[in-house]
């Protein structure tokens, strides 16, 4: 998709999901097959959410509820060029108590982290 929100409601399934403008949501426990990838906008997975794939963001806030379960990589992509001259405000990658994530985070552009504490964690990669 290009342009708009994606919203998965509760117990409800996809294959993948790629938005280049627009947010998405999960709600909870919904069940993604693949990757989730938004160029510019808003991840939010909600509680008891699997994600077999990875979740990719270029320049909006990442949010992990609490037993959410991603198999694969969060990664942060860097921003194409004039996208990275025009943005001013870092996204936010928020993960929750509770939530898994079985493959690395990869930050390839400056973002906050929430809580704190999980910056002195070994699986961040940047």
């Amino acid at each position: 998709m290009t342009n708009g929100n994606v919203q998965l409601d509760k117990h409800s399934e996809a294959q993948s999901i790629n938005i280049d403008n627009g947010n998405i949501m999960l709600m909870e426990k919904a069940h993604v097959y693949g990757s989730i990838q938004v160029t510019n906008g808003n991840i939010e997975i909600g509680e008891s959410v699997l994600i077999e794939g990875n979740v990719i963001n270029a320049s909006g806030d990442i949010t992990i509820a609490s037993g959410a379960t991603i198999l694969g990589d969060v990664i942060y992509r860097q921003a194409g060029y004039l996208a990275s001259k025009l943005e001013k405000d870092i996204p936010t990658l928020t993960i929750s108590d509770g939530a898994k994530i079985v493959g690395t985070i990869q930050l390839y552009r400056p973002i906050h982290i929430e809580p704190k504490h999980l910056q002195s964690q070994n699986h961040l990669s940047l």
